[in-house]
């Protein structure tokens, strides 16, 4: 048999994407409001803010997910500088852990980075889940390691 063949029933078919806004469309003021509540997190808790800028731009904005994606990781970027160098100078960072976080960071990056490629959106969410509910058990766990 020739041809392109059907995909079998147990996979689902992908959700369709919303249609793209043009590049620089987006609202001024949501996008301003947005970055400087996901920056306010990222000081407060350390948290990346991806798991909130790229539904926002893909959902909301209209943005495709590997846009959203690649825009997202500069934005963290930049607030992460600024994060850092501010913890730096309050003395809440201890250089020696770099040496062994750093390495390990980028190769995660450009691993999961290959493997996102070749996924599924719905599967990146479940892992995602997975992640993030194995990290609240964790915190509820081992809490008095926190205070």
């Amino acid at each position: 048999m020739t041809g392109p063949h059907p995909l079998p029933a147990a996979v689902p078919e992908p959700a369709p994407t919303p249609a793209p806004v043009p590049l620089g469309a987006a609202p001024l003021g949501g996008a301003v409001i947005g970055g400087s509540i996901i920056g306010l997190l990222k000081g407060l808790f350390g948290v990346g803010g991806a798991f909130l800028i790229v539904p926002v731009m893909s959902r909301v904005g209209r943005v495709p997910r590997d846009v959203a994606v690649g825009s997202s990781l500069f934005a963290i970027l930049v607030a992460s500088l600024v994060a850092a160098l501010r913890h730096w100078t309050l003395g809440n960072a201890d250089g020696s852990d770099l040496l062994a976080l750093v390495p390990g960071g980028l190769f995660g990056s450009f691993v999961g980075a290959r493997a996102a490629r070749s996924m599924w959106p719905a599967s990146i969410r479940r892992v995602l889940l997975a992640v993030m509910a194995s990290s609240t058990v964790y915190l509820i766990l081992f809490r008095s390691a926190y205070k």
